[in-house]
């Protein structure tokens, strides 16, 4: 909960990275877990993601009910290409899930946020280990609508548990609080 450590934690992740809006979790898990449940998914969305990425990137979107979609990687960086992403891309697409996979960021991040944009397409980076990585001097977990980071004792930053939720869209704000902090309003605190 809100405390001075926390606090100052938060002030510190705002000012080295530029992120606005973020909540500290007890792991990246939980923080993939808000983001589900805060985009009220039905049974005909569909989320897309990498097909070789750790299973609580799936399990936290398949408590919605909603259809997991896999894309196929590349040998090359574990991670699907632009062109697969499209190709598996349909109407029923409601949500992109990219892996920075080893703290590496994808390179066609722009252009994958552009093309969410444009198709009206949720983009969440799983950026479990990439705490400090960047693409084109911005850094990793800027990009998508949302973005998930890890502190295990295995990551960059490590704090033996925990984890951390960017909201970089405006209209997850206030929702993301509420479901942060389980239904209650505390943003006065």
């Amino acid at each position: 909960g809100p405390g001075k450590n926390i606090f100052l934690i938060k002030k510190e992740l705002k000012k080295k990275f530029g992120f606005e809006h973020i909540h500290l979790t007890n792991s990246a898990t939980s923080a993939m877990e808000i983001c589900a449940l805060m985009l009220n998914l039905g049974k005909k969305d569909e989320v897309l993601m990498p097909s070789y990425n750790y299973n609580t990137t799936a399990s936290s979107f398949v408590r919605t009910g909603c259809k997991i979609q896999y894309c196929d990687i590349y040998e090359k960086n574990l991670m699907p290409t632009f062109e697969q992403i499209k190709k598996n891309v349909n109407k029923n697409t409601k949500v992109i899930i990219i892996i920075h996979m080893q703290g590496l960021p994808i390179d066609y991040l722009d252009k994958l946020k552009n093309f969410c944009k444009n198709k009206k397409i949720i983009l969440i980076e799983d950026a479990a280990p990439a705490l400090g990585s960047y693409f084109k001097n911005k850094p990793i977990g800027s990009f998508g609508d949302f973005a998930t980071f890890s502190f295990h004792e295995t990551k960059n930053y490590n704090s033996g548990l925990g984890g951390l939720l960017v909201v970089n869209n405006k209209r997850f704000k206030k929702i993301s609080d509420l479901v942060f902090d389980k239904g209650t309003d505390r943003t006065y605190v």
